[in-house]
Parts: structure tokens; C-alpha cells; sequence
């Protein structure tokens, strides 16, 4: 009786030790990933304040591209869509029939008026398809921080049915078409405000 005792105590304690090398196993296992996997390169250059600053002992020389001095406000913000971003955004919305978006896209004075915002819609609704194939800064020494000017090449395909518009498919034509886009800052963002068939 004593031995069968003594012996489910030994197995008892077995089992303890086992449980205790395996808990401590993956305790390593969770540091180790910490540290290494999630912790990322502890030898490697960081741009603080516009200056390279070792840390740790990275095998590689520092870098020869310049150091940006970072702010926290400008980590936590979005990038404003650029010139020729609003330009390919404003076709690629006609493209994908989002008229709505395209619409909005438009500066204030463009689209006074609703009925100049359901002109604007219908005109954009008979395009098909409207890829942009070239942007090319357009009368530079005109421009000035809040209007700017680009020759944009448009390969477009448009409905069938606008030939038989007063103006026949809006003066769009199938294929490669040539237009000067006028962008107007509105509220920091950059909005269409004409599109010209000439300067």
C-alpha cells in the first residue's frame, strides 16, 4: 500500500515538473518573439529630429539619404491629394460611372447651381470609358498657389446615344482627346474649375 502510494506521489510530481519545463519553455518562446520578431532590428540607424542615430551596433555604415525631420503632426496625417492626383481621380471617378464624385470635384463656381451640377452629371454620365494618358503643366508662368493650368491627354470612349446632343457627345470624340484643365485651391483641396478644349 505504501508503494503504491509512493509511487502515484512520484508520478504526481513527474507530471509537475513537465507542466513546469513546458511553461517555461514557452515563456522563453513569447520573450523571444517579443524581442526579436515583434521588437524589430535593434541594430539599425533611426532618423531622429533630422539627425541619424545609431542604435544598438548595426552592421551597415549610415545612411547617405538625407535624415527628414519628422513632426508628430505630420506622421499623423494624410498627404493632400496632389495636382495631377485630383487631375487622374477626377477621370478615373467618370471612368468607374461614380458621376456623383466626379461632380463633387468640380470648384464652387462651376457648379453654382443644381442645375449646373445635373448638367455637369449627364455630360460625365455619356463617357464610357476615360483613361488619362499624359499631364503636362500647361502656362506655368500663370500659375500662383491657388490656380494652376495642365495640358491633360484623355483616351476616351463615349455612349452612342450622345451624337444626338445640341452639342454632339458633349465636343468629346472616341480616342485620344486634348484638354486644359484649370485647378482652383478651395479649402486646401484642389478642385476643377475649367475644362478647356484651347488655353
Amino acid at each position: 500500500m505504501q508503494f503504491i502510494f509512493l509511487s502515484l506521489i512520484i508520478n504526481f510530481m513527474k507530471n509537475k515538473v513537465i507542466i513546469l519545463l513546458v511553461s517555461l519553455l514557452m515563456v522563453f518562446a513569447f520573450v523571444f518573439v517579443l524581442r526579436f520578431v515583434i521588437g524589430g532590428d535593434e541594430d539599425t540607424w533611426i532618423c531622429d529630429k533630422g539627425e541619424w542615430i545609431k542604435h544598438g551596433n548595426p552592421y551597415n555604415p549610415k545612411p547617405d539619404e538625407e535624415c527628414k525631420k519628422e513632426t508628430g503632426e505630420e506622421n499623423n496625417s494624410v498627404p493632400l491629394p496632389s495636382e495631377e492626383d485630383t487631375i487622374r481621380s477626377f477621370f478615373r471617378l467618370i471612368d468607374e460611372n461614380k458621376v456623383t464624385g466626379a461632380v463633387s470635384m468640380l470648384s464652387e463656381e462651376l457648379v453654382s447651381s443644381e442645375s449646373a451640377k445635373q448638367a455637369y452629371g449627364v455630360q460625365f454620365n455619356a463617357i464610357e470609358f476615360a483613361n488619362v494618358v499624359d499631364i503636362n503643366p500647361s502656362d506655368v508662368q500663370a500659375w500662383d498657389e491657388n490656380q494652376k493650368q495642365y495640358e491633360v491627354i484623355v483616351d476616351i470612349k463615349m455612349n452612342p446615344d450622345s451624337s444626338n446632343e445640341v452639342i454632339p457627345y458633349y465636343g468629346w470624340m472616341d480616342g485620344e482627346n486634348i484638354r486644359w484643365i484649370t485647378l482652383k485651391k478651395e479649402n486646401s483641396l484642389w478642385k476643377i474649375d475649367e475644362i478647356a478644349t484651347g488655353k
